[in-house]
């Protein structure tokens, strides 16, 4: 029987396929056109290293990992008003 009252475990299934993805010809050429080199793949796999062992801690750690690591969005951070205001101190003209 599943306890439906558990909170869902964090899911890497979106960080593999990412890394699986990254291996791909279509991205390694567009990478290749784009930068002059093949893309090495490091960053997701250090992505998906530190999702899988976040997986292996117990919740409240991995909770609390999470909620430490969350960062607050960028237009958060203003209200209307202020937004506003460094605009036109920043953009005078």
């Amino acid at each position: 029987m599943v306890d439906d009252s558990s909170p869902p475990r964090l899911s890497c299934t979106a960080f593999a396929d990412a890394l699986y993805f990254c291996y791909s010809p279509v991205h390694q050429l567009q990478t290749l056109y784009r930068s002059g080199e093949l893309d090495d793949c490091a960053a997701r796999w250090r992505v998906l290293s530190k999702c899988l062992a976040l997986r292996a801690k117990p919740d409240p750690v991995a909770e609390a990992a999470l909620t430490a690591a969350a960062q607050p969005c960028l237009w958060a951070l203003r209200s209307p008003d202020e937004a506003a205001t460094f605009w036109r101190a920043e953009f005078p003209h």
